[in-house]
């Protein structure tokens, strides 16, 4: 993984997602740049915001998600 991958990885994994629920989100140096419920448009988003860099994508899952 790179340092940026790193990055974006650890700060997902410390941020609190309840605001995200059900959607698509974008990180790029450790913020959230695009949020949506359409993996499209987020990726679109965070592709206007920052065109250069390498976004880690992560779908939330709802509230009604069982995870075995």
């Amino acid at each position: 993984m790179t340092k940026t991958s790193d990055q974006n990885y650890s700060s997902f994994m410390r941020m609190n997602v309840g605001k995200y629920t059900d959607s698509w989100i974008a990180l790029v140096g450790g913020k959230v740049i695009a949020e949506d419920k359409s993996f499209k448009k987020a990726y679109l988003h965070a592709k206007e915001v920052s065109p250069k860099e390498k976004p880690l994508f992560v779908k939330i899952p709802g509230k009604k998600v069982m995870i075995l």
